[in-house]
């Protein structure tokens, strides 16, 4: 006792359901406050987003900058600026929705068997990596940016379950979420939109030309083509009288192109290209 009480250390903050409470970085033998920002925040709301001339969204977090659909990824993106972000989710074996764009896992590790996501577990997902970076639930992605970025959601592999997923998707919402899949998934976008929900097809450069576009392009609210595609099939895409996103542009020099081509955006992964630099 009687000894000298010490100042407190570090960032002051509020904790939710705790009260204050202080946050430093421990670097033995010393202790160094803490630097903390605030996040930029991200389209209020779809219609924000479409009234945005040149909005971005981050395409699988920014995969061309950082380790696809990782949190680290995505916060990286947030951190940048980019204020929608897309996603592609589908299930395990034990009903987990993981953060995984293909069907199996090995792309984004190598030591990962080519069993399905759908007959794996979680645990055993978990016990791989996203280009390094831990896979992410559903749930972790929408705790941290579901409310307040716009998602693009893809439920891949899992399809037939969009109904289950979107129960788990936060009250704001068919204000906050666009729907996603290929083009000639005319029977998903027709249950969207049904049900009061946007949704976004993606098509590819034959797909104009071949006149597929052209019939699937009333069911979704918007159509996605490649930022690559010459100016003439860009006419005839931009012709079909549905706001036209370009996809995927991995640089400032594809993002420029895909909205000279008639883009009213662009589905982005090359983030820190376009926005450069963090605003944190």
């Amino acid at each position: 006792g009687g000894g000298q009480v010490e100042e407190p250390v570090g960032q002051p903050v509020e904790l939710h359901g705790v009260g204050p409470a202080r946050v430093s970085v421990y670097e033995p033998p010393t202790v160094v406050p803490a630097k903390i920002g605030v996040m930029p925040g991200g389209y209020s709301s779809i219609s924000e987003m479409m009234g945005t001339s040149g909005f971005l969204i981050a395409h699988r977090g920014g995969s061309g900058s950082w380790p696809e659909m990782s949190m680290k990824a995505y916060t990286n993106s947030v951190a940048y600026g980019a204020k929608a972000l897309e996603v592609s989710t589908h299930k395990t074996q034990d009903g987990v929705w993981v953060l995984c764009h293909d069907q199996d896992l090995k792309r984004v590790d190598s030591t990962a068997p080519e069993t399905p996501l759908a007959q794996m577990t979680w645990a055993e997902v978990q016990k791989y990596r996203t280009v390094g970076e831990p896979f992410v639930r559903i749930e972790e992605y929408l705790e941290a940016y579901g409310e307040s970025h716009v998602t693009i959601l893809d439920p891949k592999y899992s399809a037939l379950q969009w109904s289950e997923l979107a129960l788990m998707l936060p009250s704001n919402a068919k204000d906050h979420v666009i729907w996603k899949s290929a083009g000639d998934a005319t029977w998903l976008a027709n249950q969207w939109r049904a049900a009061g929900w946007k949704c976004w097809g993606y098509a590819y450069e034959q797909h104009a030309t071949n006149g597929d576009l052209a019939k699937w392009a009333p069911s979704w609210d918007y159509i996605g083509y490649p930022w690559e595609a010459s100016e003439e099939n860009w006419r005839i895409v931009t012709g079909l009288g549905k706001p036209v996103w370009a996809h995927i542009c991995p640089s400032k020099a594809a993002y420029d192109q895909g909205l000279a081509r008639g883009a009213v955006g662009c589905m982005v992964s090359g983030i820190a290209d376009v926005l450069k630099t963090s605003k944190v």
